[in-house]
């Protein structure tokens, strides 16, 4: 349900704008382990992370094990699907 996809930790991908116009990119690995072994974010600290970072826009674009980004070329995080 939508409630437990905004509550739950998990990866996340989002895209968010400052007020100057820059574009940032987030990533967050996530994990599907339970407990006090899971990681991620839920919407709300997602949301909290893009306002420290200056966003005054932004809208998420995945989440799940899938979320993956690279650089160069180059995996730079750590997908949960491997």
């Amino acid at each position: 349900s939508g409630d437990k996809y905004a509550t739950n930790l998990a990866s996340r991908t989002a895209v968010g704008f400052d007020a100057n116009g820059r574009m940032m990119i987030i990533q967050i690995d996530g994990s599907i382990a339970v407990g006090h072994n899971k990681r991620g974010l839920d919407m709300k600290r997602l949301a909290d992370l893009l306002i420290k970072l200056g966003a005054v826009n932004a809208i998420n674009l995945d989440g799940g094990g899938s979320s993956a980004m690279s650089f160069d070329h180059q995996l730079i995080n750590y997908p949960s699907d491997n």
